[in-house]
């Protein structure tokens, strides 16, 4: 849609250019097979799928592994699958999942120039080896001005805020919140710690310092919770205690999460890792419950600790999503093989190929999403690409078309399937025109529209909204000139904008 005042020269606009992409010609190298899992993960569902919060006031945690300190692996308490106390200010990550460490890792005297807040989010423990770079991209940026209406009486009345840090340790209103499975009293045998390499019980400090100091004054004293009833107490900042960290993670980073072999409330995560390339040209066609899918893995080589599955959703996907429905979810791993690398220069690439069978309950699951994962040990977190979709009939492909329009004055509007990289844009533009001139208004779209895709010829408007002829435009001030386009989506439903 576009405004144009008759007093002023209307300047034209610039359309976006179509880019054409070549196919490099295949150079095949020797054949390889990549093997479904063998031990397949007992995966409970998308996103954090069956993980559960914690008995109101007593504890009964769900537990997450993540991260590794002195090379073990680090257990963290669930508190809440679906926080939203540390991240509503600015651009922070929503709807998170609140960890707690379930062990004391070091110990720190806060009352030195390395201050607990600092420490956590410094060389002390973020940045000295203990996650990797996907595991530190998924830690949310946490910030909390105030108490939450969950969280418990504490034991001053004061509380320690938080500014955007990924890693804090619990303030006592937050270790005296019922719902994260504390009690709302100071001493909580739920509170008790022990350390994660002699596994003795230890003390564990709590992030606000006396008189509702914050964490950039050196307090004098700071709070604690006590190793023998998990009693909240001071002890001086210059004493050495145990350190417990907390953070959030985002829960749009996190496909699935699974059971830890042997456990009924242990999970490890698979995260989303940006920097492991899409798969690309999926294609695959469905003979009753057989499929036979091909693609382009885009590396040189395939290593061993990949694996290639397909997902089915009853819904389609969306990063954060969670599922934890068996009848709504399905994944199977696959085992594919190669002719060899394919490709030049750059462009290199693997074209995989393999079969898969279809589970009896996946008569509901219509949308397919392929992708590979780097699988690590049982306690250790996995790693996946982003999912990608495909039709499980590829040649009977219905486009989800949807219309990215800005808004009122945008000039533009592109058309693009959800599901596949078929896009079109439409462009409404005005010539370079004077006063008393004549109008001219043209709509800009490709010739090869899809049937289910229709755009209207120019309407104009006047300043009051409504429709006028042509002839009218030069007897009124203002006008509009807009283009209505239609869609039809998968459902069959029209769309308009």
């Amino acid at each position: 849609m576009m405004k144009f005042s008759m007093a002023k020269k209307v300047m034209s606009l610039t359309l976006a250019m179509l880019v054409s992409a070549s196919v490099a010609m295949p150079g095949f190298n020797n054949s390889i097979t990549v093997k479904a899992e063998s031990n397949a993960k007992t995966i409970t569902g998308l996103g954090t799928g069956t993980i559960g919060n914690p008995a109101n006031g007593a504890g009964q945690w769900d537990y997450v592994y993540y991260g590794k300190y002195n090379d073990l692996n680090v257990k963290y308490r669930v508190l809440d699958t679906d926080c939203d106390d540390f991240s509503d200010y600015g651009n922070l990550s929503k709807n998170t999942v609140l960890l707690d460490c379930d062990n004391v890792l070091y110990h720190l005297r806060p009352g030195s120039a390395a201050k607990l807040l600092e420490n956590l989010n410094d060389q002390g423990f973020l940045d000295a080896g203990v996650f990797t770079d996907a595991e530190k991209e998924a830690i949310a940026l946490s910030r909390k001005e105030r108490k939450s209406t969950d969280d418990g009486e504490g034991v001053d009345g004061d509380f320690a805020q938080l500014k955007e840090m990924k890693i804090f340790a619990l303030d006592p209103k937050e270790a005296t919140n019922p719902t994260y499975g504390y009690k709302n009293q100071k001493d909580d045998l739920n509170r008790i710690k022990r350390n994660i390499s002699t596994d003795e019980k230890e003390n564990w400090w709590l992030r606000l310092g006396k008189d509702g100091r914050f964490q950039n004054i050196i307090a004098k004293e700071m709070y604690k919770t006590d190793k023998l009833i998990g009693r909240i107490k001071t002890e001086p900042a210059d004493s050495s205690e145990g350190v417990s960290p907390a953070f959030n993670l985002k829960k749009e980073s996190i496909l699935f999460s699974s059971l830890v072999s042997g456990s009924s409330n242990e999970y490890k995560l698979t995260l989303i890792d940006d920097s492991m390339k899409s798969l690309k040209d999926v294609k695959c066609k469905k003979s009753d419950d057989e499929a036979t899918i091909s693609f382009k893995y885009p590396y040189e080589t395939v290593d061993d600790s990949v694996s290639f599955s397909v997902v089915l959703l009853k819904d389609r996907y969306e990063r954060g999503k969670t599922v934890d429905n068996s009848s709504e979810f399905a994944y199977i791993p696959i085992t594919l093989s190669s002719e060899g690398q394919v490709g030049s220069g750059k462009n290199k690439y693997h074209m995989m190929s393999g079969t898969f069978k279809l589970p009896e309950q996946s008569s509901g699951l219509k949308f397919a999403y392929l992708i590979y994962e780097k699988n690590n040990g049982s306690k250790e977190t996995d790693y996946a690409c982003a999912p990608k979709f495909f039709e499980l009939d590829s040649e009977n492909h219905v486009h989800a078309w949807e219309i990215d329009y800005l808004g009122a004055g945008d000039d533009n509007a592109t058309v693009r399937c959800k599901d596949c990289s078929e896009k079109y844009k439409i462009s409404i533009v005005a010539a370079s025109k004077q006063y008393g001139d004549d109008v001219s208004v043209t709509i800009n779209k490709p010739d090869d529209l899809p049937d289910e895709i229709q755009v209207s010829d120019v309407i104009y408007r006047d300043g009051n909204g409504r429709d006028i002829d042509k002839s009218e435009v030069g007897e009124v001030g203002e006008y509009t000139a807009v283009a209505v386009i239609s869609v039809v989506d998968e459902n069959g439903d029209n769309q308009e904008v």
